[in-house]
């Protein structure tokens, strides 16, 4: 065990983030590999990729540029301001997902029929889902970013390991895609505690909003590049 532990350290922070999106879309490969030769109804199928759908269409292009921007701009930053720049960063993220969690749930009929939905318990769910799940994409910005190799390995692995079960396990015993969800959402608290206490110790908490302002202004062409590119 120690030699992986060493062999992780010594790979560097590309490879390291290389495994772990390996990990991620394997996980990715597993569930549709599961959904196609299990017992699942189209109707379940279909519920489940229109609420993925919806999670992804209203987070990729934002999220991703905030923390891509985080990537460029981190190593530049004065190493007493690297603490409280990170914790910043992570209040951005937060407050521009609780502005879309509440107009998705503002405008959920239109929305659901959009993506043909009929389902609001599904839907109330999928909403925590994305309350929940996206901030905590700072987590593995954050290893990279502080060269936290094995870290970041550890952290995919328990991740993803940790969302199979919870996608997979409610299905094999027949209930349902709603409590699959419900799975995803309880992983997703996991990760909160997991990210606030990386926020406790390695950031410092002291709100500014010109970081905040300064940051989402840096972020916002490559916000905008990314909303048109997956238009």
């Amino acid at each position: 065990m120690n030699q992986i532990s060493n062999f992780i350290e010594r790979i560097g922070t590309i490879r390291g983030l290389q495994i772990f999106q390996a990990l991620r879309v394997s996980a990715i490969l597993i569930t549709g590999i599961f959904f196609a030769k299990g017992n699942l109804s189209l109707h379940d199928i279909g519920s489940y990729e229109s609420i993925m759908f919806l999670s992804s269409l209203v987070s990729f292009f934002w999220v991703s540029a905030i923390l891509n921007g985080l990537l460029s701009k981190y190593h530049s930053i004065d190493e007493e301001n690297k603490a409280k720049y990170l914790f910043n960063v992570s209040v951005l993220i937060a407050i521009i997902n609780l502005i879309i969690v509440f107009f998705l749930f503002l405008f959920q009929h239109q929305v659901n029929r959009g993506i043909n939905n009929t389902d609001y318990e599904l839907f109330n769910l999928a909403l925590l889902y994305i309350l929940i799940n996206n901030p905590t994409y700072f987590i593995e910005y954050f290893f990279v970013l502080t060269s936290r190799t094995k870290s970041l390995v550890q952290y995919g692995f328990a991740n993803f390991s940790l969302n199979l079960v919870a996608i997979l396990l409610p299905l094999l015993f027949g209930l349902g895609i709603k409590y699959a969800l419900a799975g995803l959402v309880i992983t997703g608290g996991f990760r909160i505690i997991f990210m606030m206490n990386i926020l406790r110790v390695h950031t410092s908490k002291v709100l500014d909003y010109v970081i905040i302002r300064e940051h989402l202004v840096y972020s916002l062409p490559l916000i905008i590049s990314l909303l048109l590119s997956g238009s």
